[in-house]
C-alpha cells in the first residue's frame, strides 16, 4: 500500500515535514541495516509512529520493512504483530485471527498454569517449590492449595500476561507447562521473553534459565534444541519480586516455518534440578554485539542501544546507558543525527538537555532530524521545575509548529503544554489548524483524534468532542478509554442492550482483560439476568481463582439473588484469600451482627468541655486530643486508630489546623477515614472535607517504593473551632512480612501544647512486649482502657500525658528524638534479637556467584595491602551501582540478592552495603553489616531494642575501623558522608551478634578548603585570579557542583558570586572533580565588580567582601536547642590585593588569634609597596555545641566575626575599584 494515498489531499511541502518522513526514512534505514542488532532500533523506532498514522498508511509502510526482513527473525516478528495490532485496532477486512496469527509465527498459546506459589524475597524462585518437588498437584500455594488448570485462548498476539489470571502476582511463583507435537524430529530455536525470571525445562531436562527482571522483550532470550517425533513438554518457571509483574511471549521457530500442533497440559515429567544455561542467543545478543562492538560505528551503536533499551525497559542497570557513554568519549564526535539516538538513553535530564542542544546548534531547520531533536529537547525542559525551563518547553515547541507546520508529533506535545497551563482554548487551535491530511485521512490518524476530542471535550464543543471519541473508537478499537465511557453513558441512559455489545465487544477483542469481563457481568446485572451474569463470573473466577474481587463480586450476585447463606460463603472465601483487607472484612461484617471496634473505648467525645477546661494559650493554635491506639493481632499485623483535635486560636492557625497528611504503605496498608469534623464556636458541626493521595514514585525519582499520603482537609474553618481527624490505619497485606517482629517510635510532643496526649498498644496475650515509657510526667494504662474497663483475650499497655507542652525549636538542631519525647515498643529483648532477627532475614541475600567472583577478582589484581582492594571494591561499587530505592514490601527491610543488585547495578543503602560485605569477604577483607540511625533522626537510649529506629545501613571493615557508604556517591571510600558522622549504629556480625557504636567524627583538617586568591587592583577593572583546593566534604560539594562537565563555569561563577558579589568568569580549570577520595582544584580568571568601598580612597574588607559569620553560624541571641554543624571544618585562604604604586594601606592591622574550645581563627597581615597580603585560617572544631554553651559560642563567633568585617582604609589613588 503506498504512502502517497492516505496523504494524497496534502501538499508536497507538508508531506516532506510530516510523521510520513520520518516514516520513510526508517524503512530506507532498515532496508540498508546490515546488523540484525540495528535493524531492531529501527523496527522499535517505526513502532512508535503506528498511532501518528492513519492505519493504512502505517501498515504499508510495515509491508514495506518485512519485505528485507528475514522470516521467523524477531524484525519480522516484531512488525508484523505491529501490522496485525493496527488492522484489529481499525476493524479491517484483513485484520488476522489471533490463534492463526500466533500459529503462523511458532507462538506457544496454549497453556496450563499452577500458582501463585510463595516467593518472598525471590526465594521461591531460586528453591525448588510445587512441580520441581513432584509432579502432580496440588500444591501450597499463596493462599491455599493450588492445582494445574488451562488458561483460556487469551494471549495478546502472542503476548501472555499471565498476571491477569493469576492472583497475587508479585511476590509470587507461577508455572506455565504446554505440549507440541511435530511430525518429523526438527531442529528448532525455542525464542521467549518473560516478565519475570524464568527456567525452562524440555521434557523435564532443564534447557535455560534468565534471572532478574529486565521486562517483556519479544525473542528475548533463544536456546537451540532438537525435538524428535512426536510429543513434547515444555515447561516454564515465572518468578516476580514485590514490584514485579508476570508476562510471557515463548515462540518455537525451525528454518522452514513448520506448523506446530500445540495443546494446554499438566506435565508428566518430572522437572529435573540441577542449572540451567543462560541463553547464547536472542534478540538481546543480538543488540549487545553491535551496541558493545566500537567498530560497528556510532550509528548503528546507537541504534542497538535503543533496541536494548526497548526490550528491556525494566532493567535497572540500563546498559545503553554505557554505550551512550561509549560512543559519546570516542575519538570521532558524533553527528546531530547520533546525538539524537543517544540522548533518550540518558535518565539524567543534564545529561539530555546538554546533548539535544548540542545536536540543535548542528542542524538547520532544514535537516532531516531536527524537528526530532527539538521535540526531544522540548520533553527534556518539561521534566524540570523551573518557571524557566517550561518557558524554554514552550518557546522550542511553538517554533518547530512555526517552521515545520505539518509536524503532528510538536502540536500534540505543544497542546498539552498549553492544557497543562490552563490555556485549552490555545491547545484546541493548534491542533485544529495541523495542515495533514484532509477529511476522511485525518480523522484516520489515531493520535490526533484523540488529542483533539479530549481537548473539546474540556475547552470546546461537548457535541464535536462526542463526534470524534466516536471516530476515536472507530481507529482504536481495542483501547478501553472511550468505549468504557460509552459502555458506562449508555447504561446511565438506560440502553442496556447497548452497553452489552460494548462490553462483550471489547472483551472478545481483550480476552486477557478480567476487567472487561466483570463489566459483562456488572451489565447483566443491570439487566437483571443474573443466570447470565453468574455464568460469566464463574467462568473468571475459574481462569482466576486467587481473586478476592471476583469472590466479593460473586457475593454481590448471591445477595441480588436474595441467597444470603451463599452470599456469607462467597465473601468468607473472598476473606480467605486476603484476610488481612480491612475494607472487604468491613463489607463482610455488614453481614454480621453489629460489634463494637477496638478504638470505640478510647475517643473523646467531650471536645468542647476539654476546650473549657483547658483555656487556650498564647499560640495560633494547641491540640487538645493527639492520641494513638494499636491493636496488634498474632500475625503481627496491626490496625492503628488516631483521632487528633486541634483548636483554633487565632486566624493565621486556620491553615495548619484544617489539613493533615496521613502516611501509609500502598498495597500493605489502607487509611479508613472515620471523621473529618469542624465542630463550630456556635456549637454546630461541619462534616465538609476534601481527601485526596499524593506521594508514591515520580518520573525521575530515585526513590521507588510504596510509601503513599492520604491527605484531609476540613473546610468552614474559623477561629474559635475545633477541627477533629479520626482514621483507622489498617495493615492489609497477606502476611507480615516483617516475621515476629513487631515495633513502633511514636512521637508525644508537637510544636504546640497539648491538652491530653494516649499512646497505647493492644496486644496477644502470649506476648512480652517492652516500652521505653516518655520522659514527661505520664499516666501508665495496665490492661485497662481510660474508662477502667479490661480487654478481652488482650494485653494492654499504654500512656496519658496531660498538659503536655510545646516544644521550641531552632534553626540547625539536633535530630527528632533528641527534641521531642517519645514512646517506643518492641517485641524483642535486646539488640542481639534485633540482629539475629535481622541476620536471618538477610543471610540468604548474601550470594556470591561467578559474576560477583570475576568482578572481585579483575578490580584486585595486583593489589595485597588490604586498604588497596577496599579502594578499589568500594570506588567499583559506588559508581557502578547507582542509588535507586526499590522498597516495597520485605524490601523496605532486607536487601535483594547481591548478585542481582550487580546485574541490576543498582540498589539502595542496604543493597549496596551487602553487595560491598561479599565483595570485600570474597577479597579476603573481612566486613560487616551496619544499620545506622542517621544523625537527622536524633540518638535514642538503647533500653528498648527496636527495628524502626533505624532509617540506613553500611558496611564496616573491622580490619581498618572503617565504616564504607557506597551510596554517597560523590564521597570516597575515607569520606564518610556528614549524615553519618556522629551517628548512633548496630554493628550486626555474622550470626547476628551486635555491638552498639557511635560513628566517628572527622577532625577539622579533613574538611578543609584552601583558598589562594589574587585581587588585581591596578586596571581599570579589579581581576580575580585565585586556586581553590577542597578535601573531605568540601570536595565532596564541589564533586556534586561541578559533575556535568558542560555546566562548570556556569556552576562555578554562580558559586563565586555569591561569595564575592557580581562577576564575570573568563576562564577555569578543574581538577580531581571525576576522582572520589582525592582533593578536588579549581583555578579561575574572573572580572569582579566593585572591591573597595566607600567615598575617597575608599577601604576593603580582609577577605573582599563582609562576612556574615554571626549570622550563618551563630545568629539567634539564645537558642533553646543546641547548635548542630554537618561536620567540623576548616578553611584557610589568603587574599593578595595588588594596589599599583598609586596606593596603600593606611594602617595595617595587627596580627590576631582567637581561640575557643568550640574552634580558632589567625589572621595576619603583610604588606609591600604595591601589595596587601591577608592570611585568614578558620576553623569549628565541634560537631555539636550544647545549648547550655551557646553563650560562649556565640562570644568566639562575634570575635571572629568582628575580626573579618573591620576596615582597611586605603590612602592613594588609581585603578579600578
Amino acid at each position: 500500500m503506498g504512502a502517497t494515498l492516505v496523504w494524497a489531499g496534502a501538499s508536497v511541502a507538508v508531506a516532506q515535514e510530516s510523521v510520513a518522513s520520518d516514516a520513510e526514512r526508517v524503512v530506507q534505514a532498515l532496508a540498508e541495516a546490515s546488523q540484525e542488532g540495528e535493524a531492531l532500533g529501527l523496527a522499535a523506532e517505526l513502532v512508535e509512529l503506528r498511532r501518528l498514522l492513519p492505519g493504512e498508511l502505517f501498515e504499508g509502510y510495515v509491508e514495506r520493512a518485512r519485505a528485507g526482513a528475514v522470516r521467523g527473525s524477531t524484525v519480522d516478528f516484531m512488525l508484523a504483530r505491529e501490522q496485525a495490532r493496527s488492522r484489529l485496532d481499525r476493524g479491517a477486512a484483513d485484520a488476522p485471527d489471533r490463534q492463526a496469527f500466533g500459529q503462523e509465527q511458532g507462538c506457544l498459546n496454549a497453556w496450563s498454569v499452577v500458582g501463585p506459589l510463595e516467593n518472598p524475597s525471590m526465594q521461591g524462585f531460586y528453591e525448588a517449590v510445587g512441580p520441581e518437588l513432584r509432579v502432580s498437584g496440588p500444591y501450597p500455594g499463596r493462599s491455599g492449595s493450588v492445582d494445574w488448570r488451562a488458561l483460556p485462548a487469551a494471549d495478546d498476539l502472542c503476548v501472555w500476561s499471565v498476571g491477569s489470571f493469576v492472583t497475587p502476582a508479585t511476590s509470587a511463583v507461577v508455572f506455565l507447562s504446554t505440549r507440541v507435537s511435530v511430525n518429523e524430529a526438527v531442529r528448532a530455536e525455542l525464542k521467549v521473553g518473560a516478565a519475570g525470571a524464568y527456567r525452562v525445562w524440555v521434557d523435564g531436562e532443564p534447557l535455560g534459565a534468565t534471572e532478574g527482571e529486565p521486562g517483556l522483550g519479544l525473542d528475548a532470550q533463544s536456546w537451540p534444541l532438537r525435538l524428535s517425533k512426536g510429543e513434547h513438554e515444555i515447561v516454564i518457571k515465572l518468578g516476580s519480586s514485590a514490584g514485579g509483574r508476570l508476562g510471557l511471549v515463548a515462540r518455537l521457530v525451525d528454518g522452514e516455518q513448520r506448523a506446530l500442533e500445540v495443546r494446554a497440559g499438566a506435565p508428566t515429567r518430572a522437572l529435573a534440578p540441577g542449572e540451567a544455561p543462560a541463553a547464547k542467543a536472542g534478540a538481546l545478543q543480538a543488540v549487545r554485539r553491535v551496541a558493545t562492538r566500537p567498530r560497528a560505528g556510532a550509528r548503528a551503536r546507537a541504534r542497538a542501544a535503543r533496541a536494548w533499551q526497548y526490550l528491556q525497559p525494566e532493567d535497572g542497570a540500563t546498559p545503553w546507558r554505557d554505550v551512550a557513554r561509549e560512543v559519546l568519549g570516542a575519538p570521532q564526535a558524533p553527528g546531530p543525527e547520533v546525538l539524537v539516538e543517544l540522548a533518550p538513553l540518558f535518565e539524567e535530564r543534564w545529561q539530555r538537555v546538554a546533548l539535544l542542544e548540542r545536536a540543535r546548534e548542528l542542524q538547520t531547520p532544514e535537516s532531516a532530524r531536527w524537528a526530532q531533536s527539538a521535540l526531544l529537547l522540548a520533553e527534556a525542559y518539561g521534566e524540570g521545575s523551573a518557571r524557566q525551563e517550561w518557558q524554554r518547553q514552550r518557546e522550542i515547541l511553538e517554533e518547530v509548529v512555526a517552521v515545520r507546520p505539518g509536524y503532528l508529533p510538536a502540536r500534540l506535545a505543544l497542546a498539552r503544554v498549553y492544557q497543562a497551563r490552563d490555556l485549552g482554548p490555545l491547545a484546541l487551535q493548534v491542533l485544529e489548524r495541523w495542515p495533514g491530511p484532509a477529511g476522511p485521512d485525518r480523522q484516520r490518524v489515531p493520535a490526533w483524534v484523540r488529542a483533539t476530542a479530549d481537548a473539546h471535550q474540556s475547552y470546546g464543543d461537548r457535541a464535536q468532542a462526542a463526534r470524534l471519541r466516536e471516530l476515536a473508537n472507530g481507529v482504536l478499537r481495542r483501547s478501553g478509554a472511550y468505549q468504557w465511557q460509552a459502555m458506562k453513558e449508555a447504561l446511565a441512559a438506560g440502553k442496556s442492550e447497548e452497553a452489552l455489545a460494548v462490553a462483550r465487544r471489547q472483551w472478545e477483542l481483550n480476552p486477557w482483560s478480567m476487567a472487561w469481563g466483570q463489566q459483562v457481568v456488572r451489565v447483566f446485572q443491570a439487566r437483571n439476568e443474573l443466570a447470565q451474569a453468574r455464568e460469566v463470573l464463574e467462568k473468571l473466577i475459574a481462569w482466576n481463582p486467587g481473586d478476592a474481587g471476583l469472590h466479593e463480586r460473586q457475593a454481590e450476585l448471591y445477595l441480588q439473588e436474595g441467597q444470603g447463606g451463599l452470599s456469607a460463603e462467597a465473601m468468607q472465601a473472598a476473606l480467605a484469600l486476603r484476610p488481612q483487607d480491612a475494607g472487604l472484612r468491613a463489607r463482610a461484617e455488614l453481614m454480621q451482627p453489629p460489634r463494637a471496634h477496638f478504638y470505640e473505648p478510647w475517643i473523646e467525645e467531650d471536645l468542647r468541655g476539654l476546650a473549657q477546661a483547658h483555656p487556650p494559650g498564647p499560640y495560633d493554635r494547641d491540640y487538645l486530643v493527639d492520641q494513638a491506639v494499636v491493636e496488634v493481632g498474632a500475625t503481627g499485623l496491626a490496625r492503628r486508630f488516631e483521632q487528633r483535635v486541634v483548636r483554633v486560636i487565632e486566624a493565621r492557625g486556620i491553615g495548619a489546623a484544617r489539613q493533615m497528611g496521613v502516611s501509609f504503605q500502598g498495597g500493605d496498608e489502607r487509611v479508613e477515614v472515620l471523621a473529618v469534623r469542624v465542630h463550630k464556636a456556635d456549637g454546630t458541626v461541619s462534616e465538609d472535607f476534601d481527601e485526596w493521595r499524593s506521594g508514591q514514585s515520580r518520573k525521575g525519582s530515585t526513590t521507588y517504593n510504596d510509601s503513599e499520603q492520604l491527605n484531609l482537609r476540613a473546610n468552614n474553618v474559623g477561629v474559635g473551632d475545633l477541627v477533629e481527624f479520626q482514621y483507622v490505619v489498617h495493615q492489609v497485606a497477606n502476611e507480615n512480612f516483617r516475621g515476629d517482629y513487631f515495633g513502633a517510635v511514636h512521637y508525644v510532643q508537637q510544636s504546640r501544647p497539648a491538652a491530653l496526649v494516649r499512646y497505647a498498644v493492644a496486644y496477644p496475650q502470649s506476648w512480652e512486649l517492652y516500652f521505653r515509657p516518655p520522659r514527661l510526667p505520664h499516666q501508665v494504662l495496665v490492661d485497662t482502657t481510660p474508662a477502667g474497663e479490661t480487654v478481652a483475650g488482650r494485653r494492654l499497655q499504654g500512656f496519658e500525658l496531660r498538659e503536655v507542652p510545646r516544644v521550641y525549636t531552632d534553626h540547625e538542631q539536633p535530630g527528632y528524638t533528641e527534641v521531642y519525647d517519645y514512646v517506643m515498643v518492641s517485641n524483642k529483648a535486646d539488640y542481639d534479637a534485633i540482629g539475629r532477627w535481622w541476620w536471618e532475614l538477610i543471610e540468604e541475600q548474601l550470594v556470591v556467584d561467578d559474576a560477583i567472583r570475576q568482578q572481585v577478582t579483575a578490580l584486585t589484581a595486583g593489589l595485597t595491602e588490604e586498604r588497596a582492594k577496599v579502594e578499589a571494591i568500594y570506588d567499583y561499587v559506588a559508581r557502578n551501582t547507582r542509588y535507586l530505592h526499590v522498597g516495597l514490601g520485605i524490601h523496605g527491610w532486607k536487601p535483594y540478592r547481591t548478585s542481582t543488585v550487580l546485574r541490576n547495578r543498582y540498589g539502595d543503602c542496604k543493597d549496596k552495603a551487602a553487595l560491598l560485605k561479599v565483595m570485600l569477604e570474597e577479597a579476603g577483607v573481612e566486613a560487616e553489616m551496619v544499620l545506622v540511625r542517621t544523625r537527622r533522626l536524633g540518638a535514642v537510649e538503647s533500653s528498648v531494642a527496636s527495628m524502626h529506629i533505624f532509617n540506613h545501613a553500611v558496611t564496616y571493615v573491622p580490619g581498618l575501623d572503617l565504616f564504607l557508604d557506597a551510596t554517597a556517591e560523590y564521597n570516597g571510600p575515607f569520606e564518610l558522608t556528614s549524615m553519618d558522622q556522629g551517628a548512633q549504629a548496630l554493628v550486626v556480625e555474622d550470626g547476628g551478634s551486635t555491638r552498639w557504636v557511635t560513628m566517628p567524627v572527622d577532625e577539622p583538617g579533613a574538611n578543609r578548603l584552601v583558598q589562594s586568591l589574587e585581587i588585581d587592583l591596578s586596571g581599570e577593572q579589579p581581576v580575580m585570579r585565585g586556586e581553590l583546593e577542597a578535601h573531605g566534604a568540601r570536595a565532596v560539594r564541589y564533586r556534586q557542583l561541578f559533575e556535568d562537565p558542560e555546566r562548570r563555569d556556569e556552576a562555578l561563577e554562580r558559586e563565586l558570586a555569591g561569595i564575592y558579589g557580581a562577576l564575570t568568569l573568563r576562564q577555569a580549570e578543574y581538577e580531581g572533580i571525576d576522582a572520589l577520595g582525592a582533593p578536588t582544584r579549581v583555578r579561575f580568571e574572573a572580572e569582579h565588580g566593585e572591591v573597595i568601598r566607600g567615598q575617597g580612597a575608599g577601604y576593603l574588607y580582609p577577605l573582599a567582601v563582609p562576612r556574615d559569620v554571626l549570622g550563618a553560624y551563630a545568629g539567634e541571641t539564645t537558642r533553646h536547642q543546641d547548635r548542630m554543624f554537618r561536620v567540623p571544618f576548616a578553611e584557610e585562604t589568603r587574599v593578595r590585593y595588588v594596589l599599583g604604586p598609586q596606593r596603600a594601606v593606611e594602617r595595617v592591622p595587627e596580627d590576631r588569634q582567637i581561640r575557643s574550645k568550640f574552634g580558632e581563627m589567625q589572621v595576619s597581615y603583610h604588606a609591600t609597596a604595591e601589595d596587601l597580603v591577608v592570611d585568614v585560617a578558620f576553623e569549628i572544631a565541634v560537631q555539636r555545641v550544647p545549648v547550655e554553651e551557646y553563650e560562649a559560642f556565640r562570644a568566639f563567633v562575634s570575635q571572629v566575626h568582628e575580626t573579618l568585617n573591620q576596615t582597611l582604609r586605603l590612602v592613594g589613588e588609581g585603578g579600578g575599584r
